[in-house]
Order: structure tokens, then C-alpha cells, then sequence
């Protein structure tokens, strides 16, 4: 009996808005600043090939949300905190 162990992923956030492909029971972990980025850590299965698309984006404070907006992620600081981007989820 073999058993699936979990692993974290790292995708970094380049654009606004990203189409991320995770697998079904991928779990959002946080979005936080690596290197003056802003990344996303998720934890899932190990790669079996299933995947299901899931859109993340990111917006300055002040800025109207979309009804899109599923799920907030975490607030990345960039340029000392000069530039803040909350990420959420949205639904597809």
C-alpha cells in the first residue's frame, strides 16, 4: 500500500493575474515577498498529472475588487513596503 506524500510548491507571481494549473486538492498555503517578488506556496500530492486551473491575482490597496474575488492569499510589501499587492483567489 503505497502512500501519497505531501509536498510544497513555490509559483512565483509575475503578472497581475495568473492562471496557475494545481492539482484537484491543492491547499493555498500564504503569498509572501522572496527576492522582491511576490510568490504563493501551495501544498498538494506529489505531481500525479491532475491538474485544474486556478487564477490568482494581485491588487494595490485602495483598488475596487472584482465579484471574482474568491479568496484572500496573503499582502506582499515590495520596494520597502513602497508597493503593497494583496493576492486573492478567483474563481475561474
Amino acid at each position: 500500500m503505497s502512500t501519497k506524500k505531501m509536498v510544497v510548491w513555490k509559483y512565483t507571481l509575475e503578472e497581475p493575474k495568473m492562471v496557475i494549473h494545481l492539482h484537484p486538492n491543492a491547499e493555498v498555503l500564504c503569498s509572501q515577498v522572496q527576492n522582491e517578488k511576490c510568490v504563493i506556496w501551495v501544498m498538494s500530492n506529489a505531481n500525479d498529472g491532475r491538474t485544474v486551473p486556478r487564477t490568482f491575482a494581485r491588487y494595490p490597496t485602495g483598488v475596487a475588487l472584482p465579484d471574482s474575488v474568491r479568496a484572500y492569499v496573503g499582502t506582499c510589501q515590495l520596494a520597502g513596503g513602497s508597493s503593497v499587492l494583496h493576492v486573492f483567489e478567483e474563481l475561474g
